[in-house]
């Protein structure tokens, strides 16, 4: 926990007629009134700042995992534990810069010592990425607002914003509905083969759960899938730059056109579609989405991908599309690509123009 202090307005004021009165003090050669008036001005002022020198709390701070859309608005809970066997903490005020939002900060009256307090923050994310340490910032000007001292908590915990989410152009729409399937609850069931039986993992679709053998062993067995995938779509998100391109290039554009990607998985999922995605970054990534938990993994590449120097994909690339398979390529980091999109057999372009 790093902590500093620092002087108030008040404090700074405070200091200010304290200098004047005593040297009005020294220039009276010693008026009574005077050396009061300082005395009266000084006792507080020092009384506030050891009081912030001997005592310091000790706080610490917890934060759950969480998942959002890059601006998205949403209330954190911050667990807020004082480790100090004897000083209470009072009038604690609460902020992370990283989220914070106007009139977004918390207030804790009190936070007796050895106690464990909870709070809710407004927060937000302004930019997509991944975080896995969280920096909490507490200022406390008790008792008397002259010294205020100002301290980081820090948390290991994981921050995922996604892209935020646009409107897709009807032409997409239509081209998904023609696949003749309606919308439905996300988490669409594989349609892969039965391999084993094993322990559910936090994450895997419910739907899976053997009942009986579950209910046998008194804990949680999912079947194992695996084999016979055949995706009925895929999504393509190219990173690469125009060949011969500055650093920058496509950088503005990357943006709106991974928040297409991210609007046409949800798409994809809501109808039951299962999308093989395919990132061409610094190399080939492939996310094969089954589950909410894989198509988590393929936002969170999406959450921390970047635009990347062109070079040429293999001829094995898009091995695992069947024929006939519907691909929706994004082109986010500037680059055509129309050589490889012409190796696939169904393939609609999607650009931030048509958000």
């Amino acid at each position: 926990m790093k902590s500093k202090l620092e002087l108030t307005a008040r404090g700074r004021v405070t200091l200010l007629l304290a200098h004047m009165t005593a040297s009005a003090a020294i220039v009276t050669g010693g008026d009574p009134t005077a050396k009061l008036a300082t005395a009266a001005l000084a006792a507080p002022f020092l009384i506030d700042l050891l009081y912030k020198l001997l005592l310091p709390p000790e706080i610490a701070a917890r934060i759950a995992r969480r998942r959002t859309r890059a601006g998205d608005l949403f209330l954190e809970d911050i667990e807020l534990r004082n480790a100090s066997p004897r000083v209470h903490a009072h009038s604690l005020e609460l902020d992370e810069p990283a989220t914070s939002v106007r009139q977004g900060t918390a207030y804790i009256e009190t936070l007796p010592a050895g106690t464990t307090a909870s709070v809710r923050m407004p927060a937000r994310v302004r930019r997509r990425g991944v975080t896995l340490e969280r920096a909490i910032q507490i200022m406390t000007r008790h008792p008397f607002g002259m010294v205020q001292r100002r301290f980081q908590v820090e948390c290991t915990t994981e921050l995922v914003a996604e892209p935020p989410r646009t409107n897709l152009r009807p032409e997409v729409l239509t081209h998904l509905l023609a696949k003749d399937k309606e919308p439905q609850a996300v988490g669409a069931t594989a349609g892969n083969e039965f391999f084993a039986l094993r322990e559910y993992h936090p994450g895997d679709d419910a739907r899976h759960v053997h009942a009986r053998r579950s209910a046998s062993l008194a804990t949680l067995v999912a079947k194992d899938l695996r084999g016979g995938h055949n995706p009925d779509a895929a999504i393509v998100v190219d990173l690469r730059r125009t060949p011969g391109r500055g650093f920058h290039f496509g950088d503005r554009t990357i943006e709106p056109r991974l928040s297409l990607a991210a609007t046409l998985l949800d798409e994809l999922l809501l109808r039951q579609i299962r999308p093989l995605c395919i990132v061409i970054g610094v190399q080939l990534e492939k996310f094969t989405v089954d589950t909410q938990a894989d198509a988590e993994e393929f936002l969170n590449e999406l959450a921390i991908a970047r635009a990347v120097p062109f070079w040429q994909l293999g001829t094995d690339a898009f091995d695992e599309l069947p024929p006939g398979c519907t691909s929706f390529w994004v082109p986010a980091g500037g680059h055509d690509a129309r050589r490889d999109r012409q190796r696939l057999d169904d393939v609609m372009l999607l650009e931030e123009k048509q958000s």
